[in-house]
């Protein structure tokens, strides 16, 4: 339950430490063995672990229906959370997600949409996956989702929607399946992973082998150099001559690190062969986003081996995957320039044109009929053959030039009309603001001749979009050309290419190979940040304030009257006294309780009765469950029960919310994942006794703790009807508090008894109840607090009867900038320089920040960044000054010397305030004003946001100390020291 406070390095160095030395002995190692030594090769073939759980899902998944001509990514967002999302708990944690199912009964376009979460309350963006239709050949076809890589989570939400008229309505045979990569040895791990994909590609175990084509071999890292485990493939490679490409994106994450490149091609490997059962991965090749290739399938890379990657025309195809998703986000020019290095390698290697089209026999597919003939090109993306998005609209788009360059690179078509051949240089692929870049380049005509005309330089947002002409420049007559651009805006991230129209004879349209730009702002010399936060309310600020309850109470509203307040609309219902089960404790190795009076344990036969006070142990061993008690032991096939006879059990194994004692109702003991589960099944009476006053003060109104009586009620029957699994809550703040039987106080226990039954209600449905400590004056709209669709029922509305609470307002809170740093972690781009809200709810609650930096701007949603930086809530203002030189310049002048301080303050002052200088050279601190100057900035993506800049000289005479402030912000303070 998301109430009150939302309860929520050295390790880093010592890796980097240990990488850096572990190299250096496995590169000097592998060089001084002989190259083909077989411990070094046997070494770097060792598996690494990969975990795969499988998880079911419901027997139907319902899909949600969008017309193609609302088929754009938020309109499939909106069709797939409407029909329903899955909440899942694989059991553990994971780094890379797969889904499968049976094949859906109508060909259509299926998009699956997850998110994951480490803690179930803040969650990631939702990643679009497609679902593909796949088989090797001679096998029954299949439905899945490639295994996409989503980073650690521990929690995932699921939803799909179909594309089209006549679309299917629910997915059956639905299995998650939830990888770990990261194996189990933690840092030991992760370097022993770093040094093999090292000593792999130094060592003949790592290194690929020369070609036969004219056109030079990549270099690539081979199966051993990744870590197959070869145990996990079955049979040997077919082969078939090759006479097309496809290419393919992974989906996913586009965020993991070069060390973590090698661990998803393991995974997507696992996933293939113990997932989806194949012989092998499905893939010829990979290339990661850092532009590394993989050798994918076994029987060489040379071979014409027949993958597992389009369904109908894996034979005389090879297969290419983009590790990522390149929906909306174009590759970078490391990717496209590997890719036609690849392509180039391995279609000439075979005799294909690359710019020709193919006719292919379809040997069974959800697009064409088996047998039936198709031409394709010989350089296609995944959904020219298959009904997939993949390989994404972004890199669908690059194809085109990838042909092109392709072509260019093997000297394809030298008879007929082939595009003009380009190449693009940049100058630097990183400056900062107001320096020059020079782009440069050649053009060759199709016959290989210095081409003549004007080129034109194209450029577009590295995140995407349409192409357009940014500068022209006339070729030399060597087909040369250079152009020097001095790059004023910042920052900025650029995709370039050149490209030479076609003359309409033998020479057809050219573009380069894209290349990559980063614009950055200039940052002062040095300067260093401090922050001030405040705020107001305690908690996410949706649904039921607590402490506005008490304060509703205490002005004479009833119960009814505080929840109509703050569920908007809602009316009541009765549900009775339904029996929830709670999950007291997870993962145990055993459970110990025991009772007062006797009490009995039943298994599937019949009970056995157990003698008051004495302790009864449940272990799992050997797949059955051992019960010891007093001098007797005994083993039950199936979970047991323990009942007491009169009284309540005694729970001596501590829940997860660090309770032991007595707890109404039974306790059942199951397992799960080879430990055990400890489960209370109580009526919903009982529990709220224990939930109440662990929720909310016994001494408050009595109408406060009614109306929290009812939140909590609603909440956990909501939990119990949407309950798929072995229990219906946790009894920590995941659900509810639940303290059990010691918790209880008897003016809670009178409102629960009260309100028996009483839930508020919506449609006759008991509401999602959310509540929280309170609101600062006013409460929030759930799709602003959370990234979900609104609910009528709960809207912000305005809150003053919670003036009462201790952080009704909060702060000011001091931050240094490291300490916002470490907490931001990869949200800061170089240094922080300032928390800029850009999108506000109505409360008005941080609903999008942006994390603005000296090498660029992130951003980041309000409940992410109230996690990472521990605040109160998302209703906060962020204020910084800067100043620089910073104290660890450690500036000297001579007595009199001038120096210049500066900085910034986000967000701006009014036109013509000032800020404070103060200045300490003699124990007493003296002050004197500066004025400023407002300034816009840009943030991307559309946002702006202002800040006033100072600047004032001083000349000490003596060594002093300067800071700048404004009210209870200040700077970090600076020292100047004086020599002579």
């Amino acid at each position: 339950m998301w109430w009150r406070n939302d309860k929520t390095g050295h390790g880093a160095a010592r890796l980097a430490a240990l990488l850096l030395l572990g190299t250096i002995v496995a590169l000097a190692a592998a060089w001084a063995a002989p190259r083909s030594s077989g411990a070094v090769e046997a070494w770097v073939k060792s598996p690494r672990d990969v975990t795969l759980r499988r998880v079911s899902i419901r027997p139907r998944l319902r899909l949600g229906q969008v017309d193609r001509r609302d088929a754009s990514p938020a309109g499939r967002l909106r069709a797939a959370r409407d029909s329903g999302v899955e909440t899942i708990d694989p059991g553990a944690r994971f780094t890379m997600l797969g889904l499968v199912c049976d094949p859906p009964s109508d060909d259509a376009e299926v998009e699956v949409r997850l998110r994951t979460s480490i803690d179930g309350r803040v969650w990631s963006r939702w990643y679009a996956a497609p679902l593909e239709v796949a088989a090797e050949d001679g096998q029954a076809p299949q439905a899945y989702v490639d295994a996409l890589w989503t980073g650690e989570g521990r929690f995932v939400q699921v939803c799909a929607v179909a594309v089209g008229d006549h679309a299917p309505r629910v997915l059956t045979g639905v299995e998650l399946a939830a990888l770990d990569t990261e194996g189990r040895s933690g840092v030991v791990a992760q370097v022993g992973n770093v040094l093999r994909r090292v000593v792999a590609t130094v060592s003949a175990a790592g290194l690929a082998a020369p070609a036969e084509a004219a056109t030079e071999a990549p270099t690539w890292v081979t199966r051993a150099g990744w870590g197959a485990d070869e145990s996990l493939r079955k049979g040997n490679p077919v082969t078939a001559p090759v006479k097309m490409a496809f290419v393919h994106h992974t989906a996913g994450s586009n965020e993991y690190t070069r060390q973590q490149a090698a661990a998803l091609v393991r995974g997507i490997y696992v996933y293939h062969t113990t997932g989806l059962g194949w012989s092998d991965i499905g893939y010829n090749f990979l290339i990661d986003r850092f532009g590394t290739i993989y050798v994918g399938r076994a029987g060489g890379p040379r071979q014409g081996v027949v993958g597992a990657h389009v369904y109908g025309f894996n034979t005389g195809s090879t297969g290419v995957s983009v590790m990522g998703t390149h929906t909306s986000q174009a590759p970078s020019p490391a990717v496209t320039d590997a890719l036609i290095r690849l392509l180039a390698w391995k279609l000439e290697l075979h005799g294909v044109d690359p710019l020709a089209s193919i006719r292919m026999t379809c040997g069974a597919s959800d697009k064409y009929t088996a047998g039936q003939t198709v031409t394709l090109p010989a350089i296609s993306g995944h959904r020219d053959a298959n009904y997939t998005e993949c390989p994404g609209e972004a890199l669908y788009a690059e194809l085109g030039a990838v042909r092109t360059a392709v072509g260019a690179r093997i000297g394809s078509r030298t008879g007929a009309p082939a595009p003009y051949a380009l190449t693009l240089s940049l100058s630097a692929a990183q400056v900062v603001q107001g320096a020059k870049v020079t782009y440069s380049g050649t053009v060759k005509t199709a016959a290989g001749a210095a081409a003549g005309g004007t080129v034109t330089l194209q450029r577009r947002p590295a995140a995407g979009g349409d192409w357009k002409a940014w500068r022209t420049a006339k070729l030399s007559a060597t087909g040369s050309w250079s152009l020097a651009v001095t790059m004023t805006n910042a920052p900025r991230e650029w995709q370039l290419r050149a490209r030479m129209p076609g003359d309409g004879g033998a020479n057809l349209t050219g573009l380069s190979p894209v290349r990559g730009l980063r614009v950055t702002a200039p940052a002062p010399a040095t300067q260093e940040t401090a922050f001030t936060i405040s705020g107001r309310g305690w908690g996410h600020g949706v649904g039921l304030s607590q402490w506005g309850a008490r304060g509703l109470a205490l002005e004479g509203r009833d119960y009814k009257a505080i929840l109509r307040h703050y569920y908007t609309g809602v009316g009541f219902s009765d549900i009775g006294n339904p029996k929830v089960r709670v999950l007291l404790g997870g993962g145990l190795g055993a459970v110990k309780l025991t009772c007062a009076k006797p009490y009995t344990v039943r298994g599937s036969a019949d009970a056995v009765t157990i003698a008051a006070n004495v302790t009864a142990t449940t272990t799992y061993v050997g797949g059955k469950y051992r019960v010891t008690a007093g001098g007797w032991s005994r083993d039950f096939g199936v979970a047991v029960t323990f009942t007491p006879s009169a009284g309540q059990l005694k729970v001596l194994t501590p829940t997860d919310a660090g309770v032991t004692g007595p707890h109404r109702g039974t306790v059942r003991v199951r397992a799960s994942g080879g430990k055990l589960q400890m489960i209370n099944d109580v009526g919903m009476q009982g529990y709220l006794r224990g939930v109440v006053p662990h929720e909310m003060p016994a001494a408050w109104p009595a109408e406060a703790l009614k109306a929290q009586a009812c939140a909590a009620r609603a909440y956990a029957e909501g939990s119990r009807r949407q309950a798929s699994g072995s229990f219906d809550l946790y009894c920590d703040t995941r659900s509810q508090a639940y303290g059990g039987v010691g918790r209880e106080d008897a003016r809670t226990d009178a409102a629960v008894t009260a309100t028996a039954g009483v839930v508020p209600s919506a449609a006759g449905q008991p509401i999602q109840a959310v509540y929280f400590s309170c609101s600062g004056g006013r409460t929030e709209n759930v799709e602003y607090a959370w990234q979900t669709g609104p609910i009528s029922y709960l809207k912000g509305v305005d809150d003053p009867y919670d003036d009462a609470a201790p952080k009704h307002t909060w702060g000011p809170i001091a931050r240094t900038g490291a300490q916002m740093e470490g907490a931001l972690g990869t949200a800061v781009r170089g240094s922080l320089l300032a928390v800029c809200p850009v999108e506000l709810g109505v409360s008005p609650r941080i609903v999008k920040a942006a994390v603005l930096g000296t090498a660029g701007t992130s951003f980041v949603h309000g409940a992410e960044l109230r996690t990472r930086l521990s605040l109160n809530s998302t209703w906060a203002t962020f204020t910084s000054l800067s100043i620089a030189p910073a104290a660890r310049d450690e500036v000297t002048v001579l007595p009199g010397g001038a120096v210049v301080l500066e900085g910034r303050i986000y967000p701006a002052l009014a036109d013509g305030a000032a800020v404070t200088l103060r200045s300490e050279s003699d124990g007493t601190w003296r002050e004197s004003a500066v004025a400023t100057t407002r300034h816009s900035q840009s943030l991307g993506s559309g946002y702006t946001t202002a800040y006033s800049a100072y600047r004032v000289t001083v000349t000490p005479s003596v060594t002093t100390r300067y800071c700048f402030a404004k009210g209870a912000a200040v700077s970090p303070t600076t020292t100047i020291k004086v020599r002579g």
